[in-house]
């Protein structure tokens, strides 16, 4: 069964978190503050992001809140 997740802070743990996930078939959002982690990031997940504090981010779609990790 493959879902959707997104992974907030992926540097060390959100990457391997992301490496592990991708190729099982599921559908990897990542976000990291690191400019010099986004080019990494581009290769682990399916949808980048690079967020600063204070950035407005997109709202979280309703149909992943089920499948979200806590």
């Amino acid at each position: 069964m493959s879902g959707s997740y997104q992974i907030v802070g992926s540097e060390y743990v959100g990457s391997a978190v992301a490496a592990h996930l991708r190729p099982q078939g599921h559908e990897v959002v990542g976000a990291t503050t690191s400019p010099g982690w986004l080019a990494e990031l581009c290769d682990l997940v399916d949808h980048p992001r690079l967020y600063r504090a204070g950035d407005a981010i997109e709202p979280i779609p309703a149909s992943w809140i089920g499948s979200m990790a806590f």
